[in-house]
């Protein structure tokens, strides 16, 4: 993902939050510590005046990374329904184990597909659902392909 905690939409994170069933006083407490956040910014030795950002959560602040992984949740969840409904097939490592369709690490991601177009252009429409919906953005230069 794109700056991946500068992006996050803080409506899209409460109304998630409160559809994952988190109790509505947590939420707005956590909604609480993520939007009052002022910044500043250095231009040439000068610190320039202060500004409310619209969205994002704040690198190094504790909580960050929880929130991110309850959001990455989210991706998994839209994969696992794919799966299901038989638009993404994953890849099975033998017969025994279960289908590998992703592994998330941080903000990165991989995704193992069965490679035909189809599947493909599925992931694709999953990964921009979820990007309309949170704020997310795919990075295209860190992006790759492999196939085999």
């Amino acid at each position: 993902m794109q700056k991946a905690y500068g992006r996050v939409e803080w409506d899209f994170l409460k109304n998630y939050l409160l559809k994952l069933g988190f109790h509505s006083i947590w939420v707005t407490w956590v909604v609480q510590c993520i939007t009052t956040t002022t910044i500043s910014v250095k231009f040439n030795g000068n610190q320039l005046n202060y500004f409310h950002p619209t969205r994002g959560l704040r690198q190094g602040d504790p909580l960050s990374p929880y929130i991110f992984i309850l959001l990455t949740n989210l991706l998994s969840t839209l994969i696992h329904q794919a799966l299901a409904m038989g638009q993404l097939k994953g890849i099975k490592l033998n017969r025994w184990c279960p289908t590998l369709s992703h592994l998330f690490f941080a903000n990165d991601a991989i995704f193992f597909l069965d490679g035909i177009v189809l599947e493909c252009q599925n992931l694709s429409s999953i990964l921009n659902q979820y990007c309309l919906a949170t704020g997310q953005a795919n990075n295209r230069n860190k992006s790759g392909l492999f196939s085999k």
